[in-house]
């Protein structure tokens, strides 16, 4: 059975967004693609017997080669706004919480606040490994 995760709204229009921006600027155009094809590809297929991670690539990982999952510290993008009298806010852009899943050759980094259903993908996934989530 598959467990198929794919990316929320807010993914893609971040995806979507900075692709237009380095649209506007002809030499970021390889770029602007590389970001709508992540957009469009991105998802977590979790089958019985390994981890599927699609981004520009795809990765199978078995379960049996996962040593470690973890959640990072969450991490927030800050667009500083000076008014006129000299002060300024601070607006918060985007929150992204980083799983981590590491193996014995490779440590794979995404952001599970970004696909569907995450509480149920992280449970489900740790049930497969059996191991715990740590911090």
């Amino acid at each position: 059975m598959e467990n198929i995760y794919s990316l929320q709204t807010k993914g893609k229009v971040l995806f979507y967004a900075a692709a237009f921006i380095c649209f506007i600027s002809l030499v970021g155009i390889p770029i602007g693609i590389l970001f709508v094809i992540m957009a469009v590809r991105a998802k977590i297929i979790l089958t019985d017997k390994e981890m599927i991670y699609t981004m520009l690539r795809t990765k199978n990982i078995p379960y049996s080669q996962i040593t470690r999952i973890s959640l990072s510290k969450a991490q927030t993008a800050r667009y500083y706004v000076k008014n006129s009298v000299g002060s300024g806010t601070s607006l918060n852009l985007v929150t992204v919480i980083p799983l981590v899943v590491e193996t014995k050759d490779q440590k794979i980094k995404l952001s599970a606040n970004f696909f569907d259903n995450t509480p149920e993908m992280i449970e489900l996934l740790l049930k497969k490994t059996k191991l715990n989530l740590e911090s």
